[in-house]
């Protein structure tokens, strides 16, 4: 019982770990993935196509409204199972979901890139930030132009796997575990990577498949800058020419 250990499957194993939640009582068997509504065409276009390819099984992208997600969920027990068989647990997982131990064995950088874009386009960010002090621009103080990579978890094992695969790729980050209010949820492991240099590394070695992640990026690409708090829909008409982007200032 299984399927091919393949760098496909590594990314779905991040896109998992990210956005995932496995049942798995009763004979009913269960793998959901879901996100913001306006992650839609990530999951029409990229999501539902990997996991076919890798599952064999057809399946659809649908809108949950009973949370106001969209997503796409897989029953049966073969993939649940498989997918239990590399550590996922059936359940709640936040606290303790890992990278799975294959990816590590595979020794395979295109594993752990895969594994970390699925991970990032599900549950990580990319904001940009003004930057204050003397030495800086007043431009660079009105506007966000400072790149800023990140991934926030409640899992200390995959918080410490994420930080293998980073620095056998090379990239700087900084690690952070900050105690939260509500101590139901544990800790907040956060991993940060700066800079434009980190940036444009990870487009040229990871990138992303997720066009909402994506379109912050190809904004500031474009103009040395991207407005916080715009949604998926603003920033394609910024990128269509539609929006002045000054305006969201």
């Amino acid at each position: 019982m299984g399927f091919e250990l393949s760098a496909d499957l590594a990314e779905i194993c991040g896109i998992h770990a990210g956005d995932g939640y496995m049942r798995g009582r009763g004979g009913h068997y269960e793998l959901d993935i879901s996100g913001h509504v306006e992650e839609r065409p990530y999951y029409d276009e990229h999501i539902v196509l990997l996991f076919q390819r890798v599952f064999e099984k057809e399946i659809r992208a649908k809108y949950f409204p009973s949370r106001n997600t969209y997503g796409c969920s897989i029953c049966g027990k073969k993939i649940c199972s498989f997918m239990h068989s590399l550590g996922f647990p059936f359940g709640a997982k936040s606290a303790i979901v890992e990278i799975p131990k294959f990816i590590f064995d595979s020794h395979d950088p295109e594993f752990y890139k895969r594994f970390l874009r699925g991970l990032f386009d599900t549950d990580g960010f990319i904001h940009f930030k003004r930057q204050k002090g003397e030495s800086y621009s007043d431009y660079r103080k009105t506007h966000n132009c400072y790149p800023v990579l990140g991934l926030s978890v409640i899992s200390k094992p995959l918080f410490e796997g994420v930080q293998k695969l980073l620095s056998a790729l090379n990239f700087n980050y900084q690690a952070y575990i900050f105690p939260r209010r509500n101590t139901n949820w544990g800790a907040d492991h956060r991993i940060l990577m700066s800079g434009t240099e980190n940036l444009l590394h990870w487009i040229k070695d990871i990138g992303f498949a997720n066009p909402s992640k994506l379109s912050r990026f190809l904004i500031w690409s474009e103009y040395g800058h991207c407005p916080p708090y715009t949604t998926y829909a603003q920033r394609k008409q910024i990128l269509d020419k539609a929006l002045d982007v000054e305006s969201l200032y």
